[in-house]
């Protein structure tokens, strides 16, 4: 019996409980194919989720009640799947600092001047990380990379296709943008993704994954596949995923390749000295007036974030609520706080600015806290993760972290680079692999081993020397 235990527990992560020391593959091929089946239908909605409220709502940051209805729909997929009835409620429990960064925005709604529309966008936030966190539980690394590789390759092909098909669709024009520095978008590729930064998002994380987590795939399709995905990526002008592919790609070898002291040292400073550098580079090259930052600093980026930052000086502490800041009709803070261009936008093109007005100072620290920093220091810290996997992880939430900086994702209902960096915290947490782990149980058993022998010896000295005590 106890031969069996370490298969059985290899396949417990896909979710197949362990019955009375036997292993049920016809269960377990049923199980797997149910999975694989919640991971990509779940991965290709957040991929369309714009484009799908884009054609059943008022626009592709409206709300659309077809996407809500099918990311609830997959939640409660996810959670018959994984039965935390039968297997326990590790299968779907969230991690606790997110538990907590997430009560706070579920608490900032009492203040909230439209509760109504905030509560449905955190809805739809809790949807999304939850369905990430509970698919990483119970499938693991490898099928949950895999699903993700495929459904975003997935996309790359839909995005060219229907550039080449249909470019009044695919490629950014002056009548679909007019009003957003049409000048500078004019020509950008964006395929079905509605935005050429999105495009570039989802493009810049398929690339990091092809490039750190392809070497099992034939060579001809996966380096086919960088090629396509740095050939649109550069056609989509999206410069922050173009940026941080290359910074990701860097700190991601420098973890596989660095000693474990080093990289705790040289990926942190990596990380600062290319956010500065970006933001320098992009926003102080002739773009600061006497009081700071322009309105045409970061491609018209900084007239909103003056706004942002005017607003949070007097809601420092509690912000606007939950999704109350932005779309929220005639109660928004813009029409108060700004003017001109930045009363146009539906979106701060900031992560940490719009949680900043949104949930204040305290639950902007907590997401940070439990998105970034928490599993940063995991990974940094952790002498079990396996390089090949941690330098994949680790450019995965280089790139989130660096994303948030121009554009906003960060627990952002369905963002896709918000969901990637849901991900990379659960699998630093709970589905990693690490080199260590079978060495420490073997050196558990030797030292049980070695207890049990001394036991043993004792007992024999003990017993040979009964006779001549007695004596």
């Amino acid at each position: 019996m106890a031969e069996t235990k370490p298969a059985l527990n290899f396949f417990e992560q896909f979710g197949q409980a362990e019955e009375a020391g036997q292993f049920d593959i016809v269960g377990w091929f049923k199980q797997d194919l149910r999975w694989r089946a919640i991971s990509l239908c779940f991965f290709m909605l957040v991929q369309l989720g714009p484009f799908i409220a884009l054609v059943t709502s008022n626009g592709a940051d409206e709300g659309s009640i077809f996407r809500q209805l099918g990311y609830i729909a997959l939640l409660g997929w996810a959670f018959w799947a994984a039965a935390p009835w039968q297997n326990g409620t590790r299968t779907v429990m969230l991690p606790i600092p997110l538990i907590v960064a997430l009560a706070w925005c579920l608490l900032s709604l009492t203040w909230s001047a439209v509760p109504g529309i905030g509560l449905r966008r955190l809805v739809l936030t809790v949807s999304v990380v939850w369905s990430a966190v509970i698919i990483v539980r119970n499938t693991g690394y490898r099928m949950t990379m895999e699903n993700l590789r495929l459904a975003l390759g997935i996309g790359l092909v839909l995005n060219i296709l229907t550039v080449l098909v249909a470019p009044s669709i695919g490629i950014h024009s002056i009548e679909a943008d007019r009003g957003w520095s049409s000048d500078q978008v004019v020509g950008s590729w964006r395929g079905i993704m509605t935005d050429k930064n999105l495009a570039g998002a989802a493009t810049a994380i398929c690339f990091l994954i092809f490039f750190f987590d392809g070497k099992q795939i034939k060579p001809f399709l996966r380096f086919g596949a960088l090629l396509l995905a740095a050939f649109f990526l550069f056609k989509t002008h999206s410069k922050t995923s173009i940026g941080l592919v290359g910074v990701g790609c860097v700190l991601g070898l420098a973890y596989e390749r660095i000693s474990y002291s080093l990289r705790m040292v040289l990926i942190p400073a990596g990380l600062i000295t290319a956010s500065v550098a970006s933001m320098a580079i992009r926003g102080l090259k002739g773009d600061t007036g006497g009081e700071g930052l322009s309105a045409s600093a970061f491609t018209g980026r900084g007239s909103i974030w003056q706004m942002l930052f005017h607003y949070a000086q007097d809601h420092f502490w509690t912000g606007a609520g939950f999704g109350s800041f932005w779309n929220v009709g005639a109660d928004s803070p813009v029409y108060k706080y700004g003017q001109g261009f930045s009363t146009l936008v539906s979106v701060g093109h900031n992560g940490y600015l719009d949680l900043l007005v949104t949930v204040g100072f305290p639950g902007l620290l907590l997401a940070i806290v439990a998105a970034f920093i928490w599993p940063l220091i995991r990974m940094l810290t952790s002498h079990n993760i396996r390089p090949a996997k941690g330098g994949l992880i680790c450019a995965l939430l280089v790139f989130c972290i660096g994303h948030n900086f121009t554009e906003s994702s960060l627990l952002d209902r369905d963002a896709l680079t918000g969901m990637v960096a849901i991900l990379t915290l659960s699998f630093i947490l709970y589905a990693l692999p690490s080199r260590s782990s079978s060495s420490s149980s073997r050196s558990r058993k030797r030292k049980r081993k070695q207890r049990e022998a001394g036991e043993d010896l004792l007992s024999t000295m003990k017993s040979r020397g009964g006779p001549r005590n007695r004596a």
